[in-house]
């Protein structure tokens, strides 16, 4: 072990004992423990053309990324034992289910068909460590609308530290932020330009959320900007799944929010417009990518499919011969066989009817409420159209795990809210009378914009 990284061990090691300590005395000190996994799915080391990994300013931290990772997991843990009264396991999600049952079923193949069993075994360890206790803490935090918006501004927070390593980065060596796709596309502090393009997609509607429906409205501002240098980045990916996967979200958040809000869109779009002027030489390359219609998935589709059908019942075990990753399901169904792949067919569908219910249930809940219900709604259809064509669902770290753990709890959550909240007359009666041009002014409180104002007024305050 060198010295470099037994700093890097001992210092995680302090920061997760000051952690413990901080979380034995707060219950909600597991919202950051939370945020801290997904900043740790959200680093990793970039490889070159020969597969070689390309050194970074924090290629320490990048290396240690499932550590951290299983660190944060096992702090949940703490909130968990010293709060026990408070915890809710009667909300954890089903979706929460089927993510823990999925990472359990991979190590249960890697323990019988491939030839390292022990990875199988540290494999649903890791599960277990990682994924269940967020699934149970996350509802248990949840506790009101501000609990909702707190966790959403961590993690606007975070989108803004990683931000900050690219653009040390930048200064230091910009060339390692550009290594994929025959360095031009942009891929930050990740792997590669679609990995980054899909964490992307997710913080920039995370923060246009915020801009959006944020109570405090001193913040909006940092919320614009980073909204805008989200989609700088993304856009800068050259990813057309994460454009369009930032557009599901958008369209989500939008869908019943176009009062006055939206003046702030210009701002954001002009502040894009500024960083898209100044980087506009490197994007040439990039830009190119939107209007072509080159297929760059078939081949591995195939690739995938020939692979299972050489072991319909296993799979490759997630040998080293496992390449490809663009199809969620035919990436489930090449590393770990028939049994992988229904068991990701079933999560999509128990998700499309979990998301209908909540469609359902959102016209009883009130303003603010709906709007979440909404972007619950389009982050899985942002999740579930990406896995199509990126092989997240099965990964062990990854950004969209990370994000489906919190927003599979906010979907129980706000369930849960809809079946506490007896239905207002009037919230229903202004669903039925908005127009087709989209959410009024004031739909929510009657026909006299006075009373909306007011009630913005107070909202604000």
């Amino acid at each position: 072990m060198g010295g470099l990284d037994f700093t890097t061990i001992a210092v995680l090691v302090v920061a997760g004992a000051v952690a413990a300590m901080i979380a034995i005395v707060n219950f909600k000190f597991a919202m950051v423990t939370y945020v801290g996994m997904v900043m740790a799915s959200c680093l990793a080391p970039p490889i070159d053309w020969q597969g070689n990994p390309v050194p970074t300013w924090i290629m320490p931290i990048q290396q240690r990324r499932s550590e951290i990772f299983a660190l944060c997991g096992a702090l949940l843990l703490v909130p968990m034992v010293f709060h026990l009264p408070r915890v809710k396991f009667g909300r954890v999600s089903v979706q929460g289910i089927f993510m823990l049952l999925i990472a359990g079923y991979a190590g249960f193949v890697r323990m019988i068909a491939s030839d390292y069993p022990q990875a199988g075994i540290e494999s649903i360890g890791f599960a277990a460590l990682t994924i269940l206790p967020a699934i149970i803490m996350l509802p248990s935090v949840l506790e009101d609308d501000e609990d909702v918006l707190r966790m959403f501004r961590l993690l606007a927070l975070m989108s803004a530290v990683w931000a900050f390593c690219c653009a040390v980065q930048f200064v230091i060596r910009p060339i390692v932020l550009t290594l994929g796709g025959g360095y031009t596309r942009f891929q930050g502090m990740l792997a590669n330009p679609q990995h980054a393009g899909s964490y992307l997609a997710v913080v920039g509607s995370v923060c246009l959320f915020l801009v959006m429906n944020d109570t405090k409205l001193r913040y909006r501002p940092l919320w614009i900007a980073l909204t805008a240098a989200n989609c700088l980045m993304l856009l800068w990916t050259g990813s057309r799944t994460s454009v369009a996967m930032f557009a599901m979200g958008a369209a989500s958040i939008l869908y019943t929010r176009v009062g006055s809000a939206i003046l702030f869109l210009p701002v954001v779009a002009g502040i894009f417009v500024l960083g898209f002027n100044f980087l506009e030489s490197n994007l040439a390359d990039v830009l190119g990518r939107y209007g072509g219609g080159e297929d760059t998935r078939t081949i591995a589709w195939v690739r995938m499919l020939d692979q299972f059908y050489e072991n319909p019942m296993f799979g490759t075990g997630a040998a080293e011969d496992t390449k490809s990753s663009e199809n969620s399901i035919l990436f489930g169904l090449a590393t770990y066989g028939i049994g992988m792949g229904l068991l990701l067919v079933l999560y999509t569908l128990v998700s499309a009817f979990l998301m209908l219910r909540l469609y359902v249930l959102r016209f009883k809940l009130p303003g603010l409420e709906r709007r979440m219900a909404d972007f619950v709604i389009g982050f899985n259809a942002m999740y579930f159209a990406g896995a199509q064509f990126e092989g997240y669902l099965i990964s062990r770290v990854s950004s969209g795990l990370a994000f489906m753990m919190f927003f599979a709890s906010l979907a129980s959550w706000l369930a849960m809210r809809a079946r506490e909240t007896p239905e207002a007359e009037e919230h229903h009666a202004a669903d039925l009378s908005e127009s087709a041009l989209g959410y009024t002014e004031y739909a929510d409180y009657g026909a006299d914009p006075g009373v909306k104002i007011e009630a913005d007024d107070r909202e604000s305050r």
